[in-house]
């Protein structure tokens, strides 16, 4: 029998190939056009309809079999579209990118102040979610952002997960925040790195400013009650604590700038007869700029808090949302309408930054 090309069918220049076990002649210009390639992985060969090619090389080429590809988590750079093991690459803003591409800076990861990612949801708790909005700002005006510093602390933070994203802000003058996807207590405890991204951003110069930024705190709405009765209820009762607690809770919030408190976190005012029913009505038609915002669909944002790249006040504020949490379902409105910070702070004793910071002002 004649030896021919198991492709093409030539008869000559050909050579013995091991494909999937199996020999096969295959002829010169069939490898050279690529109709065979051997996966850089594994080094056997395969032909070309089961096996990917790099597109960034051609001469000498690089492929990977599906195999190797799902062994050991093959991926093409975000930047470039080469391919690398994961295990080879840098993370940057839930993407995996390749070492040069890492190297030369050049993918911007600060969002516009209008990105709205798909959002993922952590922790074990099935409805007490926190997602985090942290404002930062470089302490000197004149300083440009780096956007090589920029993707380090996004590493930071990430180290653990895809807990966060960056996105500018219009209030800002020259600086970002940094955003958290819902997360349990305890994935803001134990998971995301806030200690070790603070001290990293203290080091690149990055500050607080008490007339530009400031710590929001969105609940989940299904944190509240498993009925919308049971929410709008307890969201009432979060009102009214917030009112008849006015001053100690500022205090505890860092806020010290009363001028930005009435533009950007105002409380709305509770008069003798007021009710939990007409407190609520009043804060539906509110708009968004008071200490608590109930104007989102899934979220009740906590506005009041200063920012901080402190981690015990920053922590101590998270906790605070979570005790909140625990007295509106525990306490019923009368209870809630005479409940000072006194026994707010007993009934926290067991966040251990609330109670720490919440003492020094009883």
């Amino acid at each position: 029998m004649t030896k021919k090309c198991h492709i093409c069918g030539n008869t000559h220049n050909f050579m013995l190939f091991t494909i999937n076990n199996q020999d096969y002649y295959i002829c010169d210009n069939c490898q050279w056009d690529k109709k065979i390639d051997m996966c850089n992985e594994c080094n056997k060969w395969f032909f070309a309809s089961d096996i990917t090619f790099d597109p960034n090389f051609s001469s000498p080429s690089k492929a990977f079999c599906d195999e190797c590809i799902d062994e050991h988590k093959i991926e093409p750079c975000f930047d470039c579209g080469s391919y690398f093991p994961i295990s080879d690459m840098n993370k940057i803003d839930g993407e995996h990118v390749c070492d040069h591409c890492f190297e030369e800076s050049n993918i911007d990861i600060i969002h516009e102040a209008s990105y709205q990612p798909e959002w993922e949801f952590f922790g074990e708790s099935t409805h007490r979610k926190f997602g985090v909005e942290l404002e930062i700002e470089k302490k000197f005006s004149e300083d440009e952002l780096d956007n090589s510093k920029v993707i380090t602390t996004n590493q930071i933070i990430n180290e653990n997960g895809d807990f966060t994203f960056f996105k500018a802000d219009s209030s800002l003058t020259n600086g970002y925040e940094i955003v958290s996807h819902p997360c349990s207590l305890e994935i803001h405890q134990n998971s995301i790195l806030w200690q070790e991204v603070m001290d990293e951003l203290v080091e690149q110069d990055f500050d607080i400013f008490p007339e530009t930024t400031g710590l929001h705190v969105h609940i989940s709405r299904e944190s509240f009650g498993n009925t919308l009765q049971e929410q709008e209820l307890n969201i009432a009762k979060l009102l009214i604590l917030f009112e008849v607690n006015i001053f100690k809770i500022i205090r505890f919030s860092g806020r010290i700038n009363q001028e930005k408190i009435k533009k950007y976190c105002k409380f709305y005012g509770i008069s003798d007869d007021e009710t939990n029913v007409t407190l609520l009505e009043k804060a539906k038609k509110a708009d968004r700029y008071y200490a608590v915002n109930i104007q989102n669909d899934d979220t009740i944002e906590i506005r009041i808090f200063s920012g901080t790249l402190e981690y015990d006040q920053f922590m101590a504020s998270l906790e605070f949302c979570s005790l909140l949490l625990d007295l509106v379902s525990k306490f019923s409105v009368q209870e809630i309408t005479q409940m000072n910070w006194e026994k707010i702070t007993e009934e926290g004793k067991d966040y251990e930054y609330f109670y720490s910071r919440a003492v020094n002002f009883l």
